[in-house]
């Protein structure tokens, strides 16, 4: 049975769990970070996608050179369109030390429905639709998830809000000083453990 066949979506409470039976005490942050916990400081993925506009992106090309924030979402998950704004805005404002992507998880969202929120919401930043390989690299279990790897090409953070926590590490992760860090990563750098609060210089 193909990851995609295996994919079952539950509607609870506003949030979207993919790829497992969840437990209603259970929120869609724990869900993420439980699932993302053994990802981090790990290599990231170093795949090959194409947008739903024709550009390729090479992600492992992207690491060493920029820091990477991934958002798993769904034209029918009521929590990703809430974030989505927020997320525009992330895109708009992150210059040239984090590329931003869209990850749609590609399930029971056909490409029309997709093309059509991009349209209606002013959506500008780069979409890609997952063929299960996203999915199965980094872990989905829930939408939305976001996912911010470092300049070194190693997962830094995974988590389900939109809040101070991915902001955090995103900042963290695009830091100047780490332009030259490479794929390998550095070793002096530890990674930010799930839903840690990350002191930023002053």
């Amino acid at each position: 049975m193909t990851f995609r066949a295996m994919l079952i979506v539950l509607a609870i409470g506003g949030i979207a769990w993919v790829g497992a039976e969840p437990q209603a005490a259970t929120s869609g942050q724990q869900l993420a970070e439980s699932a993302g916990h053994s990802l981090i400081g790990k290599p990231a993925p170093r795949l090959v996608v194409t947008t739903i506009d024709g550009e390729t992106i090479d992600l492992g090309r992207l690491y060493g050179k920029q820091a990477v924030y991934l958002k798993f979402w769904a034209t029918w998950c009521v929590p990703c369109r809430e974030q989505m704004p927020h997320f525009e805005r992330t895109y708009e404002t992150a210059g040239t030390d984090l590329a931003v992507i869209a990850v749609n998880t590609g399930f029971n969202d056909p490409i029309g429905d997709v093309r059509d929120y991009r349209r209606k919401m002013g959506l500008t930043m780069p979409i890609v639709v997952d063929d299960g390989r996203f999915a199965a690299a980094l872990h989905l279990r829930v939408t939305p998830q976001h996912i911010v790897i470092g300049r070194d090409g190693r997962i830094q953070y995974v988590g389900h809000l939109a809040d101070a926590r991915p902001r955090a590490a995103r900042a963290a992760a695009a830091r100047p000083g780490d332009r030259d860090a490479g794929c390998e990563g550095r070793r002096d750098i530890p990674a930010i453990a799930l839903g840690a609060h990350v002191q930023l210089g002053h």
